[in-house]
């Protein structure tokens, strides 16, 4: 059978009810049947671009080459024998994008599928890529309220052209074509979108992943940003001293932007402002070492946060960060792709802070152009974030990399060593909502890497609501040192020309309370977590006072020095 036409059938009657939300596996068979479709041999022999049809209508038309996704068998099979005839070629049951491809060689053929590779095959992953570039921009522009206007241009023919030469043998004109046709894809992309969007791959090593993934990662057509610590570093150096070379390398090109900059990933909360600083000095020590060059954007897997780090990242000569965490601790949310973070003491980053989507899925490739339509309209400068571990990236992200590398048909990808997807906006153009972030409303969780110690899971048995306006502390837990309306600091972190003032609590011990001046507290910016004290030194003093990661100020020794906000006004018998 010679085909006049390649249908992929779709579960969906129109792009308005492209079934995004798919499950991993449906997701997966959706795409590996439509990007099959586009293998160059295919497309030279059939004469034509594929095209979509739904599920519940089947063609009427002879000479058809159909894949069904496996998924959707069932419902394509309730009507299609009944309309088709039999003239057309199915591919129907298959899983795979190679599977299926070689199932419509064989349907092609009417008998066995051709020696394998298939001609043409040296650029199928360029054309695969193309497909996928397609039905995204597609999507990308009915969800921009608009259309792509695809078959107003030369599109499907310039297609048929670059598969023809690829099969011929003609890698040349085949990769010129290919060219042409991306380049007609944002020429379309301009009509309902003129403005660039940015694309930031994030790679994430770890000890387990620095073996043939980290190799493969490293051939990457795009830029990539590498975050990592000082510790994992030596531990490549010493385990694949190879990817350590093409590293350097790419770091000395401008295609790979180290992210991070300290030698562990010791919690900020379980340490003192000196030993955070001193981590910063020798993990950036070893990214000069064996890389060549130092992180000016910060990012890390875990590790909390502290109100410290913009002033320190600062002085440090960052100019970037990334407002995410990759071992699922929340941070705040500010709603917005781009934010800028200040500190207390003036010191400000530029920086990412959407959630980072998951690059192992099939699912975030096909939910990829709501991200980015809910992007372009609500943010100034659209910004997406994708992050795996090395090694672990999908097939279809792949394939998004050599769409972001043949062009910027659905986004650019960005090449700043900041990360920032934009040129830093100047202080006085600068225009954002000022945004505060309350401790209450991010409820303490235990400390995973805490040793030694108790995680702080909860706040202590006696900073609780009693059961009624004045009603006494619950005799299960010890006495408050001092009312919990107030907040309080550790006597270290107290000047001793401070007056004190005597308390008296429920077992009728007299302890010392002091004042809020020059507590550390929280502060409204955009975002900014802040300290009433402007220099780490001024906090060294409070060595057993930390900063969890939920922003509230705890006590090691266990007296609250924070109350969070939104806490009930309890009663505190006892007080002189």
């Amino acid at each position: 059978m010679t085909p006049d036409r390649i249908t992929v059938f779709l579960p969906c009657h129109s792009l308005h009810d492209f079934p995004s939300w798919l499950e991993e596996g449906e997701a997966d068979a959706l795409l590996a049947a439509w990007t099959a479709a586009w293998h160059p041999w295919l497309i030279a022999v059939a004469r034509a671009a594929p095209r979509w049809a739904s599920v519940d209508l089947p063609p009427t038309d002879a000479a058809t080459l159909g894949i069904v996704p496996a998924p959707w068998d069932d419902r394509f099979a309730a009507q299609v024998d009944a309309v088709c005839t039999a003239d057309c070629g199915w591919v129907r049951g298959v899983c795979g994008r190679e599977a299926i491809v070689a199932a419509a060689a064989a349907a092609v053929t009417d008998g066995p599928p051709p020696a394998a590779p298939l001609p043409g095959s040296g650029l199928a992953a360029d054309f695969h890529a193309l497909g996928l570039a397609a039905l995204l921009a597609e999507l990308v522009a009915q969800r921009m309220r608009s259309t792509s206007g695809l078959d107003t241009t030369d599109f499907a023919a310039t297609a048929v052209r670059a598969a023809t030469a690829a099969v011929a043998g003609d890698d040349a004109s085949a990769q010129a074509a290919l060219r042409e046709c991306h380049g007609i894809l944002e020429a379309t992309r301009a009509h309902y979108y003129p403005v660039d969007c940015w694309l930031i791959d994030l790679v994430l090593l770890a000890d387990s992943t620095l073996g043939p993934g980290l190799d493969r990662e490293l051939d990457a057509p795009v830029p990539l940003g590498l975050v990592a610590t000082g510790q994992v570093l030596e531990r490549l150096a010493h385990r694949n001293p190879a990817a350590l070379a093409r590293i350097r390398a790419r770091a000395a090109a401008g295609t790979l932007d180290p992210v991070g900059g300290r030698l562990g990933e010791e919690w900020f909360d379980t340490g003192t402002p000196e030993q955070a600083a001193a981590s910063f000095a020798r993990g950036r020590g070893v990214w000069q070492d064996l890389v060549g060059s130092v992180p000016v954007t910060y990012g890390q897997q875990t590790g909390g946060a502290t109100a410290l780090l913009p002033d320190l990242l600062v002085g440090l000569g960052y100019t970037g960060m990334v407002w995410t965490l990759f071992d699922g601790t929340p941070l705040p949310d500010p709603a917005a792709s781009r934010v800028r973070w200040k500190g207390q003491g003036g010191g400000s980053l530029d920086g990412v802070a959407r959630g980072p989507l998951d690059a192992r899925a099939a699912q975030t490739i096909l939910a990829l152009p709501d991200r980015l339509g809910d992007a372009m309209d609500h943010d100034h400068t659209a910004v997406l974030l994708f992050a795996h571990h090395a090694g672990t990236a999908s097939p279809w992200f792949d394939d998004l990399r050599r769409i972001g590398a043949a062009g910027t048909a659905l986004a650019r990808s960005s090449r700043r060593r900041n990360c920032s997807g934009a040129r830093r906006a100047p202080e006085r153009s600068y225009r954002s909502s000022r945004m505060r972030f309350r401790s209450g409303r991010h409820r303490p969780t235990s400390i995973p890497h805490a040793k030694g110690r108790a995680a702080i899971r909860s706040p202590p048995a006696w900073w609780r609501r009693p059961r009624r306006p004045g009603a006494s502390w619950r005799p299960d837990g010890p006495s408050p040192p001092c009312s919990p309306r107030r907040q309080r600091p550790h006597p270290a972190a107290v000047p001793a020309s401070r007056p004190r003032r005597a308390v008296r609590d429920a077992a009728g011990e007299s302890r010392a309370c002091w004042g809020t001046r020059g507590v550390p507290t929280r502060a409204s910016c955009s975002p900014t977590i802040a300290c009433g004290s402007r220099s780490i030194a001024a906090l060294a003093a409070c060595s057993r006072c930390v900063i969890p990661r939920t922003g509230a100020i705890a006590c090691r020794s266990g007296w609250p020095c924070g109350r969070p906000d939104r806490r009930p006004r309890w009663a505190s018998p006892g007080r002189t």
